[in-house]
Protein backbone atom coordinates (compact mmCIF):
# COMPACT_ATOMS: atom_id res chain seq x y z
CA UNK A 1 0.00 0.00 0.00
CA UNK A 2 2.92 2.18 1.05
CA UNK A 3 4.92 1.88 -2.43
CA UNK A 4 1.41 2.24 -4.51
CA UNK A 5 1.25 5.78 -2.53
CA UNK A 6 4.79 6.74 -3.18
CA UNK A 7 4.12 5.96 -6.82
CA UNK A 8 0.83 7.55 -6.75
CA UNK A 9 3.03 10.64 -5.62
CA UNK A 10 5.53 10.94 -8.05
CA UNK A 11 3.14 10.61 -10.90
CA UNK A 12 1.18 13.49 -9.43
CA UNK A 13 4.04 15.64 -8.67
CA UNK A 14 5.72 15.18 -12.68
CA UNK A 15 1.88 15.69 -14.11
CA UNK A 16 1.64 18.68 -11.80
CA UNK A 17 5.21 19.81 -13.01
CA UNK A 18 4.55 18.95 -17.11
CA UNK A 19 1.10 20.94 -16.77
CA UNK A 20 2.88 24.38 -15.25
CA UNK A 21 5.01 24.00 -18.71
CA UNK A 22 8.43 23.21 -16.41
CA UNK A 23 8.32 20.08 -19.03
CA UNK A 24 12.13 18.69 -18.27
CA UNK A 25 12.39 19.61 -14.86
CA UNK A 26 8.70 17.68 -14.38
CA UNK A 27 10.52 15.07 -15.87
CA UNK A 28 13.80 14.61 -13.34
CA UNK A 29 11.96 16.73 -10.68
CA UNK A 30 11.03 13.49 -8.98
CA UNK A 31 14.46 11.54 -9.60
CA UNK A 32 15.95 13.43 -6.92
CA UNK A 33 14.37 12.40 -3.96
CA UNK A 34 16.29 8.79 -4.15
CA UNK A 35 18.71 10.00 -6.87
CA UNK A 36 19.70 13.20 -5.21
CA UNK A 37 20.33 16.62 -6.80
CA UNK A 38 23.08 18.17 -8.70
CA UNK A 39 26.56 18.38 -6.73
CA UNK A 40 25.76 15.56 -4.50
CA UNK A 41 28.84 13.51 -4.44
CA UNK A 42 28.03 11.23 -1.22
CA UNK A 43 25.35 9.71 -3.04
CA UNK A 44 25.95 6.65 -4.77
CA UNK A 45 23.16 6.47 -6.79
CA UNK A 46 23.44 9.98 -8.13
CA UNK A 47 22.90 9.94 -12.11
CA UNK A 48 24.34 13.03 -12.78
CA UNK A 49 27.24 12.11 -15.36
CA UNK A 50 25.44 9.34 -16.68
CA UNK A 51 26.19 7.98 -19.81
CA UNK A 52 23.41 8.94 -22.19
CA UNK A 53 22.95 5.46 -23.65
CA UNK A 54 23.26 3.70 -20.69
CA UNK A 55 20.67 5.38 -18.93
CA UNK A 56 18.28 5.12 -21.39
CA UNK A 57 19.29 1.55 -21.67
CA UNK A 58 18.77 0.72 -17.45
CA UNK A 59 15.31 2.93 -17.67
CA UNK A 60 14.10 0.97 -20.49
CA UNK A 61 15.14 -2.50 -18.48
CA UNK A 62 12.85 -0.92 -15.66
CA UNK A 63 9.92 -1.00 -17.68
CA UNK A 64 9.70 -4.59 -18.41
CA UNK A 65 11.02 -6.53 -15.25
CA UNK A 66 9.23 -8.96 -14.05
CA UNK A 67 8.52 -10.90 -10.61
CA UNK A 68 8.93 -9.56 -7.04
CA UNK A 69 12.32 -8.65 -7.01
CA UNK A 70 11.60 -5.85 -9.50
CA UNK A 71 11.74 -2.94 -7.02
CA UNK A 72 9.86 0.81 -7.17
CA UNK A 73 11.97 1.98 -10.51
CA UNK A 74 9.28 -1.00 -12.58
CA UNK A 75 6.64 1.45 -12.01
CA UNK A 76 8.17 4.69 -12.01
CA UNK A 77 9.68 3.74 -15.03
CA UNK A 78 5.99 2.35 -16.94
CA UNK A 79 4.99 6.18 -16.61
CA UNK A 80 7.79 7.42 -19.07
CA UNK A 81 7.52 7.17 -23.42
CA UNK A 82 10.82 6.42 -24.81
CA UNK A 83 11.04 10.19 -26.19
CA UNK A 84 10.74 11.24 -22.03
CA UNK A 85 13.82 8.76 -20.92
CA UNK A 86 16.02 10.12 -23.68
CA UNK A 87 14.94 13.58 -22.88
CA UNK A 88 16.25 12.61 -19.64
CA UNK A 89 19.20 10.70 -20.23
CA UNK A 90 20.70 13.64 -22.27
CA UNK A 91 19.70 15.95 -19.51
CA UNK A 92 21.63 14.29 -17.11
CA UNK A 93 25.06 13.59 -18.91
CA UNK A 94 24.64 17.38 -20.06
CA UNK A 95 23.76 18.72 -16.47
CA UNK A 96 27.18 17.18 -15.08
CA UNK A 97 29.13 19.02 -17.76
CA UNK A 98 27.54 22.34 -16.97
CA UNK A 99 28.37 21.68 -13.55
CA UNK A 100 31.68 20.25 -13.22
CA UNK A 101 33.67 20.94 -16.64
CA UNK A 102 33.63 24.66 -16.95
CA UNK A 103 36.98 26.39 -16.89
Amino acid sequence: MKINLLVTLFFIHSYCALANGTSLNGLTLSCATCHGLPGEKNNVMNLYGYDKKRFYEKFKSFQVQSGNGRGVMHFIAKGYSDIDIKRMAAHFAEEYKNLYEQP
